[in-house]
């Protein structure tokens, strides 16, 4: 047994519940002691003291991909740079990854000359090997030569417009990865289960696959998820409802695209786009595809999960689950993943639904102040529809936290200040709100509320240790124990 003292430990069941004290026997919570005085004198237990942290219980992000996390943590971060010179420096330094060069996270927007390298550039920094260089919201690359040689393009010959958007790019991005081995593959979920570790999370959900075909490594994850210390829950990138329920998972999709990213001006609209007034973006799929996913899975019982930024996207998510839901009653979450920008309409198309939202906090931090890129790109009516934390609530969607982890940093403190800190006063959630995101909503994402999400007795001594309150400005990670046993507790020798 252990006894964790010295820390306020909260419930997650009201904004004032706490403890002194948890008794942790077998992995499980057996005791929760309101003052340090009801602990027993003659109690036999290791005592381990907190120093003053609050301790939540296990925080989950509930959107990464975690792979290209992980494996991108090897490779080239460009997110430093502000100049093609800076970029074209460090590329020439790339460290090869398996014969192949990886570079991402380079903000277009943030570049001088507010573009990727050309072809000819790229070829005089990485001549040799194939070489893929990721925008920051992954959905558009540039490419070297060596990469247009090497990719087995669908249509049998190499694109002749760079860079790479839309189809292109995802087949560009799922060669690179096709060439990672079993043993590279785990290597990088060793390398994102260290990173989630120390961000404080004991479990990650993480989307497998391509989007377009059967999840590669699905089952080599599900068969190897004991070998790391976080949780991972994988969900296989398919829009095949069988193949879901062959490989045992009881959730489909992911990241399957509805439409682009608003960075990459590919999110569907339902204007013009204030920078680019020729464009509204595109709907990947029409409303018959998404209809004819969604109900197979809700039949099936499976969780339904598709990725829906511009608010047309979104429109047409809400608008498929008001019908199925309407259809066949059930209490399954079905998530549209982002949810970014939301129109009145979706609000109502949504309203009373057991539908999720996996948000990403970050993307306003980053993006949706005055004259960020939300704004340039969207204007200033656009971007006073991203982000509406508290109108999705309100509504009785679930909202829970995610990073979209590799574009944005695995940081749950960061997206819980976030969250608390719209650039929309009128969408803020308040600080109990913004923690139950990645707490109790993330475990009712995964119906396994009845064991996680809340300090209880009896449930899953799954902890995160923070130095003051999950909201404040200066609390930082101290500690992680999960299934009762502490893996970290910084200043603990």
């Amino acid at each position: 047994m252990r006894l964790f003292t010295n820390a306020r430990f909260c419930s997650m069941e009201a904004p004032d519940d706490h403890y002194a004290a948890l008794l942790e026997k077998g992995g499980s919570i057996l005791r929760l002691y309101r003052r340090s005085g009801e602990i027993p004198a003659d109690l036999h237990a290791e005592r381990i003291d907190l120093d003053g942290a609050w301790v939540y219980p296990g925080f989950t992000d509930t959107h990464t991909h975690s792979f290209d996390g992980g494996l991108y943590s090897l490779c080239l971060d460009l997110g430093g740079c502000s100049s093609l010179r800076l970029v074209l420096e460090a590329l020439a330094g790339v460290r090869p990854l398996g014969g192949l060069a990886f570079a991402w996270n380079l903000d277009v927007h943030r570049i001088a000359e507010g573009r990727f390298p050309n072809l000819e550039e790229l070829d005089r920094a990485v001549p040799d090997i194939p070489l893929i260089v990721k925008r920051v919201d992954g959905h558009s690359c540039m490419i070297n030569s060596d990469a247009l040689r090497a990719v087995p393009w669908k249509s049998g010959s190499a694109p002749q417009v760079l860079p790479l958007t839309r189809e292109l790019s995802r087949e560009a991005s799922a060669w690179f990865q096709s060439m990672v081995d079993e043993e590279g593959i785990l290597s990088a979920y060793d390398a994102a289960s260290r990173i989630a570790l120390k961000a404080g999370l004991t479990r990650v959900h993480t989307m497998v696959g391509d989007g377009e075909s059967d999840p590669r490594h699905f089952v080599l994850l599900r068969d190897n998820l004991e070998r790391f210390d976080v949780d991972f829950v994988p969900y296989p990138q398919i829009s095949n409802v069988n193949r879901a329920l062959e490989l045992g998972s009881p959730r489909v999709g992911g990241c399957l695209l509805s439409d682009g990213s608003i960075g990459s001006h590919t999110a569907a609209l339902n204007a013009p786009y204030a920078d680019h007034p020729e464009s509204r973006g595109t709907l990947y799929r029409d409303q018959d595809f998404w209809y004819r996913f969604v109900r197979e899975a809700h039949r099936e019982g499976l969780q339904a999960c598709v990725h829906a930024i511009g608010e047309a996207a979104v429109e047409q998510i809400a608008g498929v689950l008001r019908r199925v839901y309407d259809e066949d009653p059930k209490p399954l979450h079905h998530q549209i993943i982002h949810c970014e920008m939301v129109s009145d309409r979706s609000l109502k198309l949504l309203e009373g639904l057991p539908a999720a939202a996996p948000v990403q906090p970050a993307f306003d931090a980053l993006w949706g102040g005055e004259g960020g890129l939300y704004e340039k790109h969207l204007g200033k009516e656009g971007r006073a529809r991203c982000n509406r934390y508290a109108s999705l609530a309100r509504t009785g969607v679930l909202l829970t936290g995610g990073s979209d982890w590799y574009i944005t940093p695995l940081d749950p403190l960061g997206g819980i200040r976030a969250a608390t800190r719209l650039s929309n006063p009128a969408e803020r959630l308040s600080p109990f709100e913004a923690i139950r995101l990645y707490t109790v909503n993330a475990a009712k994402l995964t119906a396994s509320d009845d064991r996680q999400g809340y300090l209880r007795e009896g449930y899953e001594c799954d902890l995160s240790i923070v130095s003051g309150p999950g909201e404040g400005e200066k609390s930082a990670v101290k500690g992680v124990v999960k299934e009762g046993k502490l893996l970290f507790l910084w200043g603990r020798t």
